[in-house]
């Protein structure tokens, strides 16, 4: 008996496995367009589950000083990832703490159309809806009008979650960033905002299978999050995630690689940077 239940746990491990690599084969491949419509200027963006994403560095190329009125400041030539822009503030309203009732009561609240573009999201509207975020006109490029209608249903739903508080990961794959713009997101004392709406997962395991295999480049950006919004109900259960909306503010408290091992043993090496979110 205890033969077959190692087995059938071997057999589980594989199809995480095979889910993961699908999942993040088809979130490559829409990455792979993003390069080619911005020539490959900013880092690969990928979370728990979203998994996620583009980041602006604080003022003097991320200098550290934790307080946001300094974000505010000119930023230097210092080259920082493309595609998002620091604000001074965070407009994010207090909400409702998120527990297995609140979100439920949530998921039921929803209409149809939001449920619908949450879902969308966790699929194929991840990047539509991000690009919108910087680009209202971003609508109008062919391959993300479709994705596109999703963004004010989504936007909808965001605004009426509850907030996960805990312990959230996200994976990013900067292997084909400067050195400069991963040390910027490594050093401890650098202060950073999302400014785009990103994926995290709940588990570093999770996070990890979108941080890449190269050693260099390879993130895993972990922080206690009070303002997360769990899609539990509707993402892969294996990914548990938790997006956080654009505007969150951080500050990087530390940076130390990890040796471990993914699911089925195979070594993994990536840097663990962790985060305090400031307002």
């Amino acid at each position: 008996m205890a033969k077959n239940d190692k087995y059938r746990e071997l057999y589980r491990k594989k199809v995480r496995r095979w889910r993961r690599e699908q999942y993040t084969q088809r979130r490559q491949a829409s990455l792979e367009r993003y390069d080619a419509e911005f020539e490959g200027k900013h880092p690969r963006d990928a979370g728990g589950g979203d998994t996620s994403g583009q980041f602006t560095s604080g003022s003097s190329g991320i200098s550290g000083s934790g307080d946001m009125s300094h974000a505010a400041q000119a930023p230097t030539k210092a080259p920082v990832a493309q595609g998002t822009v620091m604000h001074a503030e965070s407009t994010a309203m207090p909400r409702v703490t998120a527990t297995p009732e609140s979100i439920s009561a949530w998921e039921q609240s929803l209409s149809e159309e939001e449920a619908n573009a949450i879902h969308a999201w966790t699929s194929t509207a991840y990047h539509a809806i991000r690009a919108m975020e910087l680009d209202p006109e971003a609508a109008n490029r062919p391959e993300l009008q479709y994705n596109s209608k999703h963004f004010d249903a989504f936007k909808s739903a965001m605004s009426s979650a509850p907030h996960y508080q805990g312990t959230v990961f996200r994976g990013l794959d900067l292997r084909d960033a400067d050195q400069d713009v991963i040390e910027q997101i490594t050093t401890p004392g650098n202060t950073f905002q999302l400014n785009q709406t990103s994926s995290f997962a709940k588990s570093a395991e999770a996070a990890s299978a979108f941080s890449g295999t190269s050693k260099h480049g390879s993130i895993v950006l972990s922080v206690d999050t009070q303002q997360g919004i769990d899609l539990g109900p509707f993402s892969d259960p294996d990914e548990e995630e938790v997006v956080v909306e654009k505007d969150a503010n951080y500050e990087i408290l530390s940076s130390e690689p990890v040796d471990t091992e993914d699911s089925e043993g195979y070594p993994m090496r990536y840097t663990h940077v962790r985060l305090k979110e400031i307002s």
